[in-house]
């Protein structure tokens, strides 16, 4: 009886002890859990310690961009009405230039040359920044939106940090090129995420497609074909004011599966409709961009209709 006694009570405490290491076990493993999280997922705009290059053991399922969406653009109009005649003469002038520029093929590799064109001309001025904190919080941000489009046209996207004081960002060809006032505007990553999706949006959706279309088929023209193309381009500016909002809205398609926090973009359009000028029909028609606070308006009612988001 005392040998049986004695084996049980052996025998619990190896069941206690191995009861005792799992939790242990599991403890030190939710906390470096924790850890990563605290590091990969935190918005403010340093580097993380920890390489966010790592590779994981388990393989990571990537959510993608939702496609079920159709883009309502009702949010960008105007007591005037002045927005409603931008785009109906947005609508008629394009449909009056496609049977002049579909016969003009432009690929995903026509655009990423221009692109590549665009890099080589900032380098050569000693523009572009090719390392530091902010190179790589630019360049981490950009690998996790990229991953979340859904049936990417092929560009081989990459991001350069432009040392200049000009509060702008552009793309051309699948290069997203982020000036640093902007980078320095921004308050966290996620607004920074608002923007580089915006960019993604335009390779995307096809935007400068178009214009490459209009350049090459001007071309043939010679000086008149240039001065048709520099009218084109200043009499026509307020008709990209729709793509704009396009662009902001897939930009939010992409943020959305992140960990990135969706409404950011919001208070980014916020603070920049306070440096915007005051409303007015006449500027409105020549401006590229819509008003910042159509922005807002238009980001607030995508976000609530479609991800029942309130970002007011």
């Amino acid at each position: 009886f005392n040998w049986l006694f004695i084996a049980a009570i052996i025998a619990g405490a190896v069941v206690l002890i191995g009861v005792l290491y799992y939790v242990i076990l599991q403890f030190s493993m939710s906390g470096r859990f924790n850890e990563n999280n605290i590091n990969t997922r935190g918005d403010t705009l340093h580097v993380e310690q920890r390489s966010q290059d790592a590779v994981s053991d388990k393989p990571q399922v990537i959510i993608k961009q939702r496609t079920d969406i159709e883009y309502d653009y009702s949010c960008m109009e105007k007591e005037d009405g002045s927005n409603s005649l931008v785009n109906i003469f947005g609508g008629i002038y394009n449909a009056a230039q496609e049977p002049f520029l579909q016969s003009i093929d432009v690929n995903v590799e026509d655009e990423e040359k221009v692109g590549d064109e665009a890099y080589d001309e900032l380098l050569t001025e000693g523009l572009v920044i090719r390392s530091g904190s902010k190179h790589k919080v630019l360049q981490n941000i950009l690998r996790d939106l990229v991953l979340r489009i859904n049936q990417p046209r092929g560009f081989d996207y990459k991001i350069h940090l432009i040392e200049d004081t000009i509060l702008n960002v552009f793309t051309v060809g699948g290069h997203i090129f982020f000036y640093t006032e902007m980078y320095d505007f921004c308050e966290n990553k996620s607004e920074i995420a608002a923007i580089i999706g915006h960019e993604i949006g335009h390779n995307e959706r096809g935007h400068i497609t178009r214009s490459l279309k209009k350049m090459i088929y001007a071309s043939q023209f010679g000086t008149l074909g240039e001065l048709a193309l520099t009218f084109d381009q200043i009499s026509t500016t307020s008709f990209n004011q729709k793509q704009e909002v396009e662009a902001d809205y897939f930009g939010m398609d992409l943020v959305y599966p992140t960990n990135y926090k969706n409404c950011s973009s919001v208070l980014l359009w916020k603070r920049m409709a306070q440096s915007d000028d005051d409303y007015h029909p006449i500027r409105n028609i020549f401006r590229s961009h819509p008003y910042s606070d159509s922005r807002v308006d238009c980001l607030n009612s995508y976000m609530s209709t479609n991800y029942l988001m309130n970002c007011e």
